[in-house]
């Protein structure tokens, strides 16, 4: 049973997904290890999202206590009634801002709110909706982001810190809250013996993500005579997968599996979901995860793989750029395109000892990566921000 905090000093935020929503990615895990930190330390923390199938309205988690009511269309109205019947104990409202956004500078006093934002969307506008509909969606995200240029904001990366000042956000009034990680870096040897030249993308399967990339930067290795697979890890939309990177493996003259096969038998083989352990141990025993996405907040697999002993080869995009800490450790692709990868990918392959010292570098970077320090950010910002 989780205890208030004695001065009453709620603090409420606001979320579309929660750490057990079905579709949960990077920030959702990020949100949940920073809460319940801050509740170990004594805070009285509520997390408002959306309720999904299967979910309920109201249960503690860690201590954090999460409630779930209404829609993708209805929550907003749900959180600000919920805010309205309760402001006199709400000390702070954390709006976190994940594509969708609950407008809380529309009726949250500014002397209350804190912003919240992992990433932009940009680029992932025309990609996940090609034509007028991404165009609008592009262009109503500055203005929706300068109704908070004022507000307190949290980030996670450098990255996303110079796009929020670049639509006018305060210098002064961004920080950023480091990511972190979720299970502890191995020791270097416990790392698993490398499966060849095994190639990995971990992460949700969908257009913005860079599978397609990764694909054909396969083929393109293969082309050259080099001996390489890809293994895919993830969930994603099914229709996505058997209808455009089935096709487009089949059409580029390589071959898949998928499931509990054995996945050395062909070129790109998808394991689909897995668990903590098996990722871990897939991410060891590849050469390099690939990660091509348009935009991150933060690259977390990019992280997680260094820590088994595995670096990462990067698109030159916001998040990504920060995980591989501007190249020095992982592999930071020139430009947007296959070619790069591929590039990168070569030196891999040609270049032992350089590999050698870029997955330690990597390692021993991503290795300060902890969602401790993440809630002393979060802890120090927000008890300058409470009344005393």
């Amino acid at each position: 049973m989780n205890s208030r905090n004695q001065s009453g000093q709620r603090i409420l935020f606001l979320s579309w997904r929660d750490i057990k929503h079905p579709k949960k990615g990077g920030a959702e895990v990020y949100t949940h290890e920073v809460l319940k930190r801050l509740v170990e330390r004594g805070m009285d923390i509520e997390h408002y999202s959306v309720l999904f199938d299967d979910g309920v309205r109201e249960e503690y988690i860690d201590g954090v206590r999460y409630i779930r009511a209404g829609n993708n269309a209805t929550v907003i109205l749900h959180a600000m009634a919920h805010y309205y019947r309760h402001q006199s104990d709400i000390a702070l409202v954390i709006d976190q801002c994940n594509t969708h956004r609950f407008f809380s500078s529309m009726w949250i006093p500014h002397s209350k709110r804190v912003f919240f934002i992992h990433q932009l969307t940009r680029e992932i506008w025309q990609q996940m909706y090609p034509g007028t509909k991404g165009k609008i969606g592009n262009v109503l995200e500055t203005a929706m982001l300068k109704m908070n240029r004022n507000d307190n904001t949290i980030t996670v990366s450098e990255s996303t810190r110079c796009d929020l000042l670049s639509v006018g956000f305060d210098p002064s009034r961004v920080i950023i809250a480091p990511e972190g990680l979720v299970f502890e870096p191995w020791a270097p040897e416990d790392f698993c013996e490398k499966e060849g030249n095994t190639l990995l993308y971990a992460g949700r399967i969908n257009p913005y993500k860079g599978v397609e990339v990764c694909i054909q930067a396969l083929a393109k290795l293969r082309a050259e005579g080099r001996t390489t697979r890809l293994w895919v890890v993830g969930k994603g939309d099914p229709e996505y997968i058997n209808n455009r990177l089935k096709p487009l493996i089949e059409e580029l003259g390589l071959t898949y599996s998928e499931g509990m096969g054995d996945p050395r038998t062909h070129d790109v083989h998808f394991f689909g979901f897995v668990s903590s352990y098996d990722l871990k141990n897939l991410m060891s025993r590849s050469k390099a995860l690939l990660f091509a996405s348009q935009r991150e907040g933060w690259g977390l697999t990019v992280s997680e793989s260094a820590i088994v002993g595995t670096p990462s080869v990067v698109w030159p995009s916001q998040g990504l750029i920060d995980a591989v800490n501007f190249g020095t450790a992982g592999y930071l692709c020139a430009e947007k395109d296959v070619d790069s990868m591929v590039e990168q990918i070569g030196r891999i392959f040609d270049y032992p000892a350089e590999y050698d010292k870029m997955r330690m570098d990597a390692y021993h970077f991503a290795c300060t990566l902890s969602f401790n320090r993440s809630a002393d950010v979060f802890e120090s910002c927000l008890k300058q921000l409470l009344p005393q």
